[in-house]
């Protein structure tokens, strides 16, 4: 008998977004979430409450947008209270010798 193995319905699927709303202005908006499965970041931003978005895969973090690690796990986004946009999570390599938390 072969063990079962999972297999993603959608590999490329975001996973968990998060969204904010802006402290001084609802109609701004941010989500996060982890993209193919959990290779990167994407976060989107409103500023007219979600009618339209700008998306932008966050650079730097994993391999798939010039970085060193292989997952992210947990993106979520906040504002500060001047309004300032953060995104914080987790970075991991796939053989666990390192991890990270990003935040900015």
């Amino acid at each position: 008998m072969r063990p079962a193995r999972w297999t993603p319905e959608w590999p490329a699927a975001p996973i968990a977004p998060q969204l904010a709303a802006g402290p001084h202005d609802p109609r701004r908006l941010a989500a996060a979430w982890p993209q193919d499965r959990q290779r990167g970041v994407v976060l989107a931003v409103s500023d007219d409450g979600g009618r339209s978005w700008t998306r932008t895969v966050v650079p730097g973090l994993t391999r798939c947008s010039g970085g060193t690690y292989d997952y992210v796990d947990g993106p979520a986004v906040t504002f500060t209270g001047g309004g300032a946009l953060l995104v914080t999570g987790g970075l991991f390599m796939a053989d666990g010798s390192a991890s990270a938390a990003l935040s900015g």
